[in-house]
């Protein structure tokens, strides 16, 4: 073995990653007492929209391990047993932002959901789609966003 040394190096790395991972992924991330999100403020039934692509559906993966019921997990653990969360979610494999746009103008969204997830984009991309087509669509799709979510962009999220 010539280059014994890179075996050992390698070893050490992984070693002494895998510890501090482990530490900071055992640490329990509590909400302090005077935040705004603690329970007592927050509603009984909570209303999400994920728009997206095969990113937001998670495809091939279990429907527990798919993004928005990830996140409908967190957020129903950190409330009260009493909190329900409607879960929409308009998203399919191999969609681009104007596959995306065409889907909601079919469904007359309500603009009444507390949080909206909007992660599109990379099938444009993939199918060489003009990046000028992105640059037009995304911004009607944030903007669409924001008025799903009660016209506050405080309630949407952007996953890039």
């Amino acid at each position: 073995m010539k280059h014994w040394w890179i075996f050992f190096v390698t070893i050490l790395i992984v070693f002494s990653c895998g510890n501090t991972l482990e530490e900071e992924t055992s640490q329990e991330i509590t909400i302090p007492e005077d935040n705004p999100i603690k329970e007592t403020n927050i509603k009984k039934n909570l209303k999400i929209l994920s728009l997206g692509d095969s990113y937001t559906i998670g495809e091939s993966v279990c429907v527990k391990c798919k993004f928005p019921e990830q996140l409908k997990d967190s957020l129903l653990k950190e409330f009260s047993s009493e909190t329900t969360i409607d879960l929409k979610v308009i998203a399919r494999t191999g969609w681009t932002t104007t596959n995306l746009i065409d889907a909601i103008d079919a469904e007359n969204l309500t603009a009444d959901y507390d949080l909206v997830t909007l992660l599109i984009g990379v099938n444009n991309q993939y199918q060489r789609k003009d990046f000028s087509i992105y640059e037009s669509e995304f911004p009607k799709l944030v903007n669409t966003a924001i008025k799903a979510g009660n016209n506050d962009k405080k309630n949407i999220i952007v996953v890039l």
